[in-house]
């Protein structure tokens, strides 16, 4: 990560399936997923280190996903019981003061938020539908410090759901009894616990995204057939988790395999071309390193693959632009 630069990668993981349901989960992990989205929509160039179960989770479309982005700017004109709304919509929790990240508070015309990727909160001053003043705010002594001019307000959520697509869903599932479902619905109700509640994105949505649908950039993946055998373990995991809930509906735990190859500039990294079954355009031979064994340390690992990938990435255009010189000379 040094290689590149900290700030210039992304991680983008999930739990694993078990664990969602058991909410036994990482917030940093969503924090991290929420912000590489973030940097995505924002156009800003970031090698994105992910696997194979976080690119098949399902999204809602990236169109839905920018609509749902909260613009607050000095002097706009916007209701403030339909923002209130729409921050309860994206996760954002109603409490009587705001102290943490997904908070939001009301106070007359004041409505404070500590919005998701921001190290403090914000308030917001309205006159009555015009915003008056945006200031950031000491969450420790509530008191009001720098005045901005704008910002954007992320959901907190990946799933995001209406009031008439809420009640539709509940409406379908109440009648089961499943004590997991049950659970569920209260999420459904509650808009939380939305990493439990994403396998319900099929009743939702007809059409899901996955990550590759945000990014239309260069994608390297190592040891392609590999990641077939990943795949076919998560659905082991998958049944499992199914029988073990005594599950008589179809949720949607991840998408199909296909979803894995969308991208149109590809390149694998294979140690041996012939596991690769998908027509490759041109084949690169190079020098590789033994495994180094990592001792379960993450960080050493994701940057040897980002060393590994950058040094591809020099390989990849120090070709093209042989291939350019070559034929500038032809």
């Amino acid at each position: 990560m040094k290689l590149a630069g900290d700030e210039n990668v992304d991680l983008y993981a999930v739990d694993e399936i078990i664990s969602a349901d058991l909410l036994v989960v990482s917030n940093d992990l969503k924090i991290e997923r929420i912000n590489t989205l973030k940097n995505i929509l924002e156009k800003k160039a970031k090698i994105i280190v992910t696997h194979v179960q976080a690119v098949l989770k399902p999204l809602i479309s990236p169109k839905l996903f920018k609509k749902q982005i909260i613009n607050l700017k000095k002097n706009k004109i916007i209701n403030r019981e339909e923002l209130i709304k729409q921050l309860v919509i994206i996760g954002y929790n109603r409490t009587p003061i705001t102290f943490q990240t997904g908070d939001f508070s009301v106070r007359g015309e004041v409505i404070d938020i500590f919005p998701i990727l921001h190290e403090k909160p914000v308030r917001i001053t309205f006159f009555d539908d015009e915003i008056e003043s945006i200031r950031f705010f000491d969450v420790k002594d509530q008191l009001s410090l720098e005045k901005i001019e704008e910002i954007d307000i992320y959901p907190i959520q990946e799933l995001i759901y209406n009031e008439e697509q809420k009640k539709e869903v509940i409406s379908k599932l109440k009648k089961h009894n499943n004590p997991h479902i049950q659970e569920l619905l209260k999420d459904v109700e509650n808009h939380k616990n939305d990493e439990r509640v994403n396998k319900l994105i099929n009743y939702f949505y007809d059409e899901q995204a996955s990550l590759l649908d945000y990014q239309n950039s260069l994608t390297f993946y190592d040891e392609y057939n590999d990641l077939k055998n990943v795949y076919k373990k998560i659905l082991i995991d998958i049944q499992t988790q199914r029988e073990s809930l005594e599950l008589q509906i179809e949720l949607l735990y991840t998408l199909e395999y296909e979803a894995i190859n969308k991208p149109k500039q590809k390149v694998y990294l294979e140690q041996f071309s012939k596991y690769i079954d998908v027509t490759l355009d041109k084949l690169i031979d190079f020098k590789t390193y033994s495994i180094i064994d990592y001792q379960n340390d993450l960080k050493n690992l994701i940057f040897e693959k980002i060393m590994f990938v950058v040094g591809i990435i020099k390989l990849v255009f120090a070709s093209c632009i042989f291939a350019s010189l070559n034929n500038s000379f032809k």
